[in-house]
C-alpha cells in the first residue's frame, strides 16, 4: 500500500521513540538483573557476554544509564527536543559520574538543542577531558609535518636514505584506525575523501605486490 510523506514520517517518527524507549528499558533491565539475580560481577558480565554479546564495557554503560534514570525519572524528557525520550543523548551524560552532577550539566547546557556531537563535546570539556579540537592538535604539538612537506620530503636525496619504512606503515595503520575511530565527528564529505584515497592506496599497493610476485 502507498504511504504519503506524512504517513511515512510519522510512522518513523514511532519507530524512533519506540527505539529510545526500549533502550531505556533494557539499560533498566539489565540493571535489575545485576542488583537481583548476580552477587559476583563476572558472572554478571558472562550473563551478558553469553546471553546478549554485550561486552564488558558495554555492559557497564548500560548499567550506569539504568542507575541514572531510575535515580532522575524525568531525565528523558528534560533532554529531548522531540517530545519522547532520547537514548542517544542518556548515552553520552551517563558518562558523568554523578546524578548531581548530571543535574548540574542540565542546568548548564540547554542539552534538548543539541545534537549527539555537540552534547559529546560538552560532556567531554564538563569532565575536563580533551575536545576533538584539542585531541587533534597533538599534530601540531609532536611538530609532525604538513602534508605537502611530507610528500616534498620522498623525493629529497638528504630525507629518503632515513626513511624507516616500518615505522611508516605503523604510522598510516595509526591513522587509519584513529580516523575509523572518530568518524561519527568528521564531516561525511571528508570521510568520503579519505576513503577514496585509501581505496586508491588499497589498489596501488595490491598491484605493486601483483608485480612483484609476477617477476620472482
Amino acid at each position: 500500500m502507498k504511504q504519503d510523506l506524512a504517513s511515512l514520517t510519522a510512522e518513523i517518527r514511532a519507530c524512533i521513540v519506540e527505539h529510545d524507549r526500549a533502550g531505556l528499558r533494557i539499560a533498566e533491565l539489565v540493571l535489575h538483573a545485576k542488583e537481583q539475580c548476580f552477587t559476583d560481577g563476572l558472572a554478571w558480565l558472562d550473563w551478558c557476554q553469553k546471553e546478549f554479546g554485550f561486552r564488558r564495557r558495554h555492559a557497564f554503560r548500560l548499567a550506569r544509564i539504568g542507575d541514572l534514570v531510575r535515580s532522575c525519572p524525568d531525565l528523558a524528557t528534560k533532554i529531548s527536543a522531540r517530545g519522547g525520550t532520547n537514548y542517544e543523548k542518556i548515552e553520552e551524560i551517563a558518562q558523568i559520574p554523578t546524578v548531581a552532577q548530571v543535574l548540574q550539566f542540565i542546568k548548564k547546557h540547554d542539552v534538548s538543542g543539541m545534537d549527539r556531537e555537540e552534547l559529546r563535546e560538552a560532556v567531554r570539556a564538563f569532565l575536563g577531558k580533551p575536545t576533538v579540537e584539542k585531541q587533534l592538535t597533538f599534530l601540531f604539538y609532536e611538530k609532525m609535518p604538513t602534508p605537502e612537506a611530507l610528500m616534498a620530503g620522498l623525493n629529497d636525496p638528504k630525507c629518503s636514505g632515513q626513511i624507516d619504512l616500518h615505522r611508516e606503515v605503523d604510522y598510516l595503520n595509526a591513522h587509519v584506525r584513529r580516523i575509523s575511530a572518530i568518524g561519527d565527528r568528521v564531516d561525511p564529505k571528508e570521510l568520503l575523501k579519505v576513503a577514496r584515497g585509501l581505496e586508491d592506496i588499497a589498489s596501488a599497493l595490491k598491484h605493486e605486490v601483483h608485480t612483484r610476485k609476477a617477476s620472482t
